[in-house]
């Protein structure tokens, strides 16, 4: 934890970060404590620490008073058993205790810390037998972890990015962006998170480029929490933010991304939803037509990569023509002679320096300006995909009523990308 002082409140911790403390400091004192013992623990006011504990026993926590000699009382937290207890049928528990991994993306962090001391407890109720047949239901779940981030020792990053979003203070992040080799420091007043395909990032407000923008936790060097408050926009939606987003990139566009898929593959693609937007078209032949409604193209030319030559772009011509040259660009790659020497040059070291390279990437500085092209004729409308396109009757799966009171995208259409600096 960041030890800068707090000159709102005369602590080192913010709100959230000392009631937490201070929630785990009575758990851990069975005897309880004093006023006086727990604002000394925390380096604050005795005003503040009571002020706290009428929080906490508004929001139901268990905490009693116990009176001494000379009219000083001790505070603590009972233990389960003695007030209502939170209790879960067998099948609850363990499913609890079965779901585990899947919070190792907070891995280190004090939620996860006490996470695991619940999962610990379960496990202390069963006996070696039980723990023997569930430990046998865990081997019939396998959560994946190709690309997943590993944040165990990014956790303290993580906490003080929570408590500026909860407490709406500006952090500071020295963060090394893809296309840069040098770290840069930037001031980031942060709104929420997201959680996308194993790793987390930052939404938050940059006061160097003055816009939104989001930052992957794994590339922060450091990060401090700072006394500056900020106020988050009145209309700021996180869901909004990213509804157009066919990933982590926001796009300020309004593009109908048509495409059609083999047959090959059609089934997969329609087991899955894969936007809000999706409108998707069974063919007679066996393929899949779908549509998107989208901020931008970015992310999603990536995907429709993925599938190789299963995939065709009906719309928008510039996706279209963006997947061609790539497509080119693999078949150069692979028609030229491979490599003779085919083993890896020695990566630097973290001690090593980095290339001088100074200042930050042209994407930091000024992110792309991207125009939406004009709808072309040659290209199926969406009333053919209503026939079913060709002569075959449409058969719809999935649709977003909600989305279908959106303008067409034609004309020139500016959009901004918000991607991960």
């Amino acid at each position: 934890m960041s030890q800068k002082k707090n000159s709102r409140n005369n602590s080192f911790y913010t709100p959230l970060a000392r009631q937490w403390i201070l929630l785990r400091f009575l758990c851990s004192r069975w005897t309880g404590a004093t006023v006086e013992e727990m604002a000394k623990e925390l380096g604050t006011s005795p005003k503040t620490i009571r002020r706290d504990l009428t929080l906490f026993k508004r929001l139901g926590f268990p905490i009693t008073e116990i009176r001494l000699a000379h009219g000083l009382k001790r505070f603590r937290m009972e233990p389960a058993g003695t007030e209502p207890r939170l209790s879960f049928a067998f099948d609850e528990a363990l499913a609890l205790y079965l779901s585990r991994r899947l919070l190792d993306p907070i891995a280190g962090t004090p939620f996860w810390d006490a996470a695991q001391r619940a999962f610990r407890k379960i496990r202390a109720m069963l006996s070696a037998e039980a723990l023997q047949y569930v430990d046998r239901f865990g081997q019939l779940f396998y959560p994946t972890t190709t690309g997943v981030s590993d944040y165990s020792a990014k956790s303290q990053f993580i906490d003080l990015i929570m408590i500026g979003i909860e407490d709406q203070r500006a952090v500071e992040l020295t963060y090394t962006s893809l296309r840069s080799e040098s770290p840069q420091t930037y001031r980031v007043y942060p709104y929420g998170m997201i959680y996308h395909r194993g790793s987390l990032y930052v939404v938050g407000y940059s006061t160097s480029h003055k816009e939104i923008r989001h930052w992957k936790v794994d590339r922060m060097e450091h990060v401090e929490l700072t006394d500056e408050c900020f106020q988050r926009p009145n209309d700021f939606d996180l869901h909004a933010h990213m509804a157009d987003s066919f990933g982590v990139f926001h796009e300020k566009g309004n593009i109908v991304v048509r495409l059609r898929f083999a047959k090959e593959v059609a089934r997969y693609v329609s087991e899955k939803k894969w936007h809000t937007s999706q409108r998707l078209w069974l063919q007679q032949d066996g393929s899949a037509v779908v549509e998107f409604r989208l901020g931008g193209t970015e992310e999603i030319k990536h995907w429709i990569l993925s599938f190789g030559a299963l995939v065709e772009v009906l719309e928008p011509p510039d996706l279209r023509e963006q997947v061609s040259e790539e497509a080119r660009k693999i078949l150069d790659l692979y028609q030229s002679a491979p490599p003779t020497d085919t083993q890896p040059s020695p990566l630097r070291t973290p001690e090593e320096p980095a290339a001088e390279i100074s200042g930050q990437s042209k994407e930091d500085e000024t992110p792309p300006v991207c125009h939406e092209p004009k709808s072309s004729g040659t290209f199926p409308t969406f009333a053919h995909l209503e026939r079913g396109w060709e002569t075959s009757p449409s058969k719809p799966i999935t649709g977003s009523k909600g989305r279908t009171s959106r303008k067409s995208s034609g004309g020139s259409v500016a959009k901004r990308i918000t991607r991960p600096t």
